[in-house]
Order: structure tokens, then sequence, then C-alpha cells
């Protein structure tokens, strides 16, 4: 059984994930020597992309964290040609500048100068200022949590010389014309995310649209036993719909159903004691 840092220059996940489950959630102060390197830094630097999400998804590890040296883990990454590193430690927000404080700053595209194939992904990801922007490098789980989690489709970096891409633009540029059929099954949720409610994309609203979404179909349902199975139709194809809008609600992780949502019930049921429409 190795240590957390000797599992993560080993790319043993099996025992990096042992380490985090019962670190839960503290910070870890474990490190390598003589380099004074934490366990992020000893992933990074050899090219373990599964133990570098495993440590960033557990959150016990800054992402820009330096080591003795100055050295972030994306430093490392770059500097050894791990382009799938990269695009993790960018995925969780690394910065792409000041990677080496001792060397006076050093940019990413400068540390992965012997490696053309990160120099061009750099170039490429300029713009890109959410985890969202890199849906078509995560894994599938990662961007259903992203999404339910309220993420902003529509969000772009703000440069005033020129109009900046969107995650939804990246993602329909994925699943649209001649590299459909390279498009990743996560940019293709990202696209169905943006579309209006229905049944396929009800998994991927925050969680207070989708108990809004709930709420709004019992009330339907209530609706349509008194006022006929027509009404429950276009309940559910425009008026659920209408009312849970990923972008016009706003929202606070942990918010309860809107409370105009009780009130249709209540009115409803007094509505039935007065035996409306009898």
């Amino acid at each position: 059984m190795f240590s957390l840092p000797e599992a993560c220059s080993k790319g043993c996940e099996e025992q990096v994930a042992w380490w985090l489950a019962r670190l839960e959630k503290k910070p870890c102060h474990f490190r390598l020597q003589p380099a004074e390197r934490s366990p992020l830094h000893a992933a990074s630097m050899h090219g373990h992309a599964g133990c570098v999400a495993l440590l960033l998804e557990c959150g016990s590890f800054k992402v820009d964290e330096t080591d003795q040296g100055g050295a972030t883990a994306m430093a490392y990454a770059c500097e050894n040609g791990y382009l799938d590193v990269v695009q993790i430690l960018s995925s969780y927000g690394a910065r792409r500048t000041h990677l080496r404080d001792a060397m006076g700053g050093y940019f990413a595209f400068e540390a992965a100068a012997g490696h053309s194939h990160i120099v061009q992904w750099l170039a490429k990801i300029r713009d890109w200022c959410t985890p969202l922007h890199h849906a078509s490098v995560l894994p599938v789980a990662r961007v259903i949590s992203l999404l339910r989690a309220g993420a902003r489709l529509h969000h772009r970096k703000r440069d005033p010389t020129k109009l900046c891409v969107s995650p939804l633009e990246l993602a329909r540029e994925n699943t649209e014309g001649s590299e459909a059929s390279q498009a990743s099954q996560a940019c293709r949720l990202v696209v169905l995310a943006s579309q209006p409610w229905c049944a396929l994309n009800h998994h991927l609203f925050p969680d207070p649209l989708r108990r809004l979404a709930k709420w709004l179909a019992l009330l339907g349902h209530h609706l349509s036993q008194r006022y006929g199975r027509q009404l429950a139709d276009i309940w559910r194809m425009c008026v659920i719909p209408m009312v849970v809008d990923r972008q016009q609600c706003r929202f606070r992780a942990g918010s309860q159903v809107p409370s105009k949502v009780g009130h249709y019930l209540k009115i409803h049921q007094f509505a039935e004691r007065l035996q409306w429409g009898a």
C-alpha cells in the first residue's frame, strides 16, 4: 500500500481513491521529497490524468498550488507534454500565466514550447473561461454535474476587441456539419440542455427547476382530471416549458420551489370546493 503522494506518482487510481475517501475532504499535507511537491504535482508531473481528476474533484487540493520551486501542476503538465492533464487542469480553472514564480512569470505556451500539440490547444482555448467550455474533453458525468449545478450556457469572456465564444456555441460546433459524427456525447448534452424543458432534458436542469417541473406536472395532472386529458398535453408541451426556463430563472443552491406554485395549488383546491365549472 503506497502513501497518497506515491500512489499519485505511480498512477494507482484505486489507492488514490482509497486515500481520498478517508481524508473526508480535509486539506492534505502529504509531500514528496526533496522538491516538496504535493500529490497533485506528482500526478501531473507523471501524466496520470485519472489521479489528477480524482484529486481536484475531492476539493482538498488547490489547482494553482505551487511547490517549493514556485511551480504549479500546470507547469509540470505543459513541460512534460501531457495534453490530457493540461485539459483537466484547465477545466478546473488552472491559470495559464505565472506557472513558475522562480522564473519570473512563465506562461503556459512557453512551458509547452517543445510540445506543439499542447501549444496549439492552448491557443485554441484562449477565450475559454468556464468549465463548460471544456465539454468536448470532459467526462459525461462531470458535464451533467455542471449542468445540474446551474452552469451558464451563454457565458463568454469579456473582450471589447472581439466576440468570444460561449459554451453552447462550442458544443453546437462539435455537433453540426462535417464533425457531427465525431461529436462527443457531452457536447450533445450541452445542446440538449439549452432546449426548452421536456422529459428528455429534465435531468439536466438544476435541482430547484426540476422540483418546479414536478410541482407543475402535479398541478397539471389535477387540472386534467377536472377539465379533460387534452389539458394535460397542452400543460406538458406548452405551460411547463414556458415556466421552467434555465436562462430566465435565477436561483441559489438549496432554494425551494417558488411559492407561486403553492398558491396555484391552493387556488385549485379552493376552486374544487366551490365546484368551478360544474
